[in-house]
């Protein structure tokens, strides 16, 4: 019985996931976005070795406590590998314990782009850059204070530069395309806002995000039933035992 309720615990928080992407206007898997740099796989794969290609342009996951930035902790800031936008500071950075460097905030609210991800048979959010969409990784609602997420990222789609050091020139290109690559997703930006899962303001019109909650009220309130039903049936059993979350979280 306790198994069943743990189940039914795993598919709520999914369930969830699910509805903060509709009610917190994360994009749609299959949503277009076009980027300000746009290359094709082959300018991408001359641009990139094969380990940060497979990680960056085919969402690839490096292997936990393999990354060399995991244990990062100097003083710096961590660009996008893939075009040399600045992306995170290692103010935000912390130990999350997963093995993939994490943070609890980038940079700025526009340097990422946050989209529905359904690999693998469950709800997750992908987390992209913002100046070409290439895979940085994840965000988790359970990082710490002051915004409770955990940027869960690939030490190959990232490039540490300490403080004080030239930011990355990646393609001999870095100075002047990195800057229009701000200006451009800057200017985006401010027509589309991206948030983070705890962001209230949201960019859909007022109407959109009626229908959005009450189709995310109409998933979420039968889980929430069957799984307070669950609960009560079986109560005397399971009032000593320790729910943890699903393993799936932890995946970046």
């Amino acid at each position: 019985m306790i198994a069943k309720v743990s189940a039914l615990r795993g598919k709520v928080l999914a369930v969830a996931v699910a509805a903060a992407v509709i009610l917190f206007g994360i994009l749609p898997a299959n949503d277009e976005v076009t980027y300000p740099v746009t290359l094709t796989e082959e300018q991408w794969r001359a641009r990139l070795d094969d380990f940060p290609y497979h990680v960056l342009r085919e969402k690839g996951t490096e292997r936990a406590f393999t990354g060399k930035l995991d244990k990062m902790y100097g003083e710096g800031t961590y660009y996008s590998a893939a075009t040399g936008q600045p992306l995170f500071s290692s103010k935000t950075k912390f130990d999350s314990g997963t093995g993939w460097p994490s943070f609890y905030e980038p940079i700025s609210q526009d340097a990422v782009v946050l989209i529905e991800d359904k690999s693998f048979f469950m709800t997750r959010v992908e987390v992209v850059d913002s100046s070409s969409g290439s895979h940085l990784g994840h965000v988790f609602p359970d990082g710490p204070a002051p915004t409770g997420l955990r940027y869960c990222m690939n030490s190959a789609s990232l490039i540490f530069v300490p403080k004080g050091a030239e930011p990355p020139n990646t393609s001999g290109k870095a100075a002047g395309e990195a800057a229009a690559c701000l200006y451009a997703v800057r200017r985006a930006c401010k027509r589309r806002t991206q948030r983070s899962l705890l962001t209230t303001s949201s960019p859909m019109s007022s109407p959109r995000r009626l229908k959005a909650a009450a189709r995310a009220l109409a998933v979420l309130v039968p889980w929430a039933r069957l799984l307070l039903l669950t609960v009560r049936r079986i109560r005397p059993v399971a009032s000593s035992a320790t729910f943890t979350v699903p393993v799936t979280w932890m995946i970046t």
